[in-house]
């Protein structure tokens, strides 16, 4: 019973920020959840591997980076082809200066919607 208190204020206290970490290293937030708990799993299970050197903290962090990066490398990655790629990148070079030039969302905005429906056709 004392143990469960125990796992059960970790869980309470390193939740929160643990599911944040998660969230800013994959793609949707179900698999931050998944990534999550999956750390506190691994951390109940392999308990006796941390020696008490350095901040618990930082070993449950290490716990989630590693399951992070284990997702990651599931990941299928396709390669865009060299035009794809220009075409990718001056399209994002140009809403990024109109977005610094804070008229990107302008209703006004005839430049920004023409490169919009420009790229939209050679898609």
């Amino acid at each position: 019973l004392g143990y469960e208190k125990a796992a059960e204020k970790l869980i309470t206290r390193y939740y929160t920020s643990i599911l944040h970490y998660c969230k800013n290293h994959c793609f949707s937030h179900e698999k931050a959840e998944d990534l999550t708990q999956e750390t506190f799993l691994k951390l109940f299970k392999n308990l006796s591997g941390y020696k008490g050197k350095g901040r618990f903290k930082a070993y449950l962090y290490t716990i989630a980076n590693h399951l992070c990066i284990d997702e990651s490398r599931k990941m299928e990655v396709y390669p865009l082809e060299d035009k794809e790629l220009i075409e990718y990148g001056l399209l994002l070079f140009y809403f990024l200066r109109l977005f610094h030039k804070g008229n990107l969302f302008h209703h006004n905005n005839e430049e920004g919607r023409e490169a919009i429906w420009s790229y939209q056709l050679t898609v």
